[in-house]
């Protein structure tokens, strides 16, 4: 199974399983103006791609185009909570869709920003809108049973980890906050306690396995992964308040400045153009060329 299906499948479930088992606070309406917004961004904003560049439209060859939009959609539905407002949801899909078509550095332009963390934030800011609360997965659960909520997400994610490559990604951001928790704690019992309870939270576990290893906006050589968990385990403890969320996007944010550096580093710096005749200089030729020089 392909990784965008994969992600969309597991996302799905995870939708289901909330508004009809666990009782999430959002509308049963949020995840679907989401998916709806997202996917008729994606379409119009490929439509434009192919107008300006007269290519063919991607989605009219790959039938796996919209999966990736319809899963990051979802996730934006289920991170936020506008009560009855769903204007914020919409927001979220739209900014979150169109970043990966505008937000690009590099050659050939890649994406840097994830485009779920950039849509929560955004969406975030709008009044009546804030961030999904984090006992949503866990409130109507039994007290015996919240344990396996973390525990069968965890599974639905892996599936998606593995097979998108980004398994080094999630190993040191995890272990990343585990020992940063140890560490904090200065002792083992009460360290170890401290930094399992966060690395094991439902919603931990959400941000870990579905919106932290996002293929087109993470690196995907393995050292280049454990750099990038590890930077947003160390943004993450200097930015307490704002959550794992703005300490992913100022990690892309900054994986984005070196890609942009490099790309113009790898571009061929420009110089004269000799002409293609010795009788009469080319237009295109450098006024600072020899052979412009001696025709002066």
């Amino acid at each position: 199974m392909p990784v965008s299906r994969r992600l969309a499948v597991s996302v799905t479930v995870v939708t289901l399983a909330g508004h009809l088992l666990l009782r999430f606070e959002q509308a049963y309406l949020a995840p679907v103006v989401g998916v709806l917004t997202g996917v008729t961004a994606e379409l119009a904003l490929e439509t434009v791609r192919a107008w300006t560049s007269r290519d063919r439209p991607r989605y009219l060859a790959d039938r796996a185009f919209l999966l990736p939009s319809y899963a990051e959609s979802l996730l934006c539905a289920m991170l936020l909570y506008g009560q009855a407002h769903l204007a914020g949801i919409a927001l979220a899909a739209l900014v979150g869709v169109a970043s990966r078509h505008i937000l690009r550095a590099g050659r050939p332009g890649t994406p840097f920003v994830n485009p779920v963390a950039l849509g929560v934030t955004v969406a975030a800011l709008r009044p009546g809108v804030e961030m999904a609360p984090p006992y949503q997965f866990t409130a109507w659960v039994p007290e015996a049973l919240q344990s396996f909520v973390p525990l069968v997400l965890l599974a639905l994610g892996m599936t998606f980890v593995r097979s998108s490559g980004r398994l080094p990604l999630v190993l040191a951001w995890a272990g990343g906050v585990a020992l940063a928790g140890l560490v904090a704690g200065h002792g083992l019992g009460p360290g170890l306690g401290h930094g399992l309870l966060a690395v094991t939270d439902a919603a931990f576990v959400l941000h870990t396995c579905f919106v932290l290893p996002e293929a087109r906006t993470t690196p995907s050589r393995p050292r280049e992964q454990v750099v990038f968990g590890l930077s947003a385990v160390v943004l993450y403890l200097a930015l307490p308040g704002p959550g794992p969320m703005a300490a992913l996007l100022a990690v892309c944010a900054l994986r984005g400045a070196c890609l942009a550096v490099l790309g113009r580093r790898g571009q061929p710096m420009p110089g004269p153009t000799r002409s293609r005749t010795r009788s009469e200089p080319s237009r295109l030729t450098s006024l600072n060329a020899p052979e412009a020089r001696a025709r002066r």
